[in-house]
């Protein structure tokens, strides 16, 4: 008892931000080991907030989001913030703000930061600013967990399932992570002397994409789907689930990253080790909050596929 009522008085705080709900699939592969954390100890106290692409449509309503989130903390910071997916990686910058040297780790697909302007722009940007996380750990006390997309290797998957391939049908949106996808997917798929097509949101329509679907050559062309957000489409306001399901019933698709769809559906995926993940993020954050290292001494760690 005794023991139990110090840990409760001196109990560590953690936030998390993450794009999905706590409801998605997402979140129980990639936050198991918060989650186991907090049924082991009760010291360990945990909050989440969902900065989804779904909840805001411009920096200012993406700010007050971001804004709101000092509300959950009004006397203290707390003692570590977890941010989880490159788009939400700018938020960083007004939790340093709140709370000055705040611990920081990033886990995400990319191992640099885009400003927030890019969030908003429709398509891939050569120019837009993207800035090493190495370079920023003079400002932030942070580290990182990169959990890659493997493309390469995917299209390398895609090349063994389909031998006649000669063409990538991409299905992508102005999301972040979608738009750097686009154009990753598109210099390795030329580098192999393949056609890739990409179908994109702000372009089409919904109805034009199952159309577009059903007219695929299965024998020759591999699908890929990521998602199909649009701001700038009026009529394809938001991420809709009934656009995945349709891709899935419509046609065999391979998926960038295994928690973007119904694995049993999906002909396949390649992606980080998720044992390995869990295990390096739980000891990263036992680090932090039981050892009381700063986060900006702890070596960044790449997950292997």
């Amino acid at each position: 008892t005794f023991f139990l009522s110090s840990f409760a008085a001196d109990g560590k705080d953690i936030f998390v931000i993450a794009p999905l709900s706590a409801e998605n699939a997402w979140w129980t592969g990639n936050l198991t080991a918060i989650d186991d954390l907090k049924r082991e100890r009760d010291d360990i106290n945990v909050k989440s907030y969902e900065l989804s692409n779904k909840t805001y449509n411009s920096i200012s309503e993406y700010d007050k989001q971001i804004n709101q989130i000092k509300e959950l903390y009004p006397d203290k910071a707390p003692d570590l913030v977890l941010v989880f997916g490159t788009a939400c990686y700018p938020a960083i910058y007004q939790f340093n703000e709140f709370w000055p040297n705040v611990p920081i780790i990033l886990v995400g697909e990319f191992d640099y930061i885009c400003e927030k302007d890019y969030l908003f722009s429709t398509y891939w940007e050569e120019n837009a600013k993207r800035t090493k996380l190495a370079e920023l750990q003079a400002d932030f006390n942070m580290t990182y967990i990169q959990t890659p997309i493997y493309y390469k290797e995917t299209v390398d998957l895609i090349i063994q399932m389909i031998p006649k391939l000669k063409r990538i049908f991409f299905i992508g949106g102005e999301e972040l992570l979608s738009k750097e996808l686009t154009e990753l997917f598109r210099n390795e798929v030329e580098s192999r002397h393949l056609t890739f097509t990409p179908y994109l949101a702000p372009e089409h329509q919904t109805t034009d994409l199952e159309f577009a679907l059903g007219q695929i050559d299965h024998t020759t062309t591999g699908v890929i789907y990521t998602n199909w957000l649009s701001r700038s489409n009026p009529r394809n306001k938001v991420l809709k689930l009934g656009v995945r399901h349709m891709v899935e019933e419509a046609v065999p698709h391979f998926s960038p990253y295994f928690e973007n769809t119904n694995v049993d559906e999906a002909v396949g995926f390649v992606c980080y080790d998720l044992e390995a993940y869990n295990k390096i993020l739980r000891t990263t954050i036992l680090k932090v909050i039981d050892r009381n290292m700063a986060p900006k001494d702890i070596p960044y760690e790449i997950i292997p596929a």
